[in-house]
């Protein structure tokens, strides 16, 4: 999606939800990577020439991404689905 970098959002399977337990799973190239809760509250990686930031927008289950000369897009999980607005410049 970025290049030839890979960012892949996910939600974990959960049996009972609750809004206030993070259920977002995030990959970068394959890797595992940890949104922070707290402070910045945004992971970010540029590989000189794209940056692209996944940052929370709320304390748990929804994210913006921006990529460098692409635009966002907003994430969020629920209790039914993972959902995904329009991407948007």
């Amino acid at each position: 999606m970025f290049d030839s970098y890979t960012l892949v959002l996910s939600s974990k399977r959960i049996s009972v939800w609750d809004d206030k337990v993070d259920a977002l799973i995030s990959r970068w190239d394959g890797k595992l990577i940890e949104i922070p809760t707290h402070e910045e509250a945004e992971w970010r990686t540029n590989d000189g020439g794209r940056e692209v930031v996944v940052e929370r927008t709320d304390d748990t289950n929804s994210v913006r991404v921006t990529a460098t000369g692409l635009g966002g897009i907003f994430f969020w999980a629920d209790s039914t689905q993972l959902s995904e607005s329009e991407w948007s410049q």
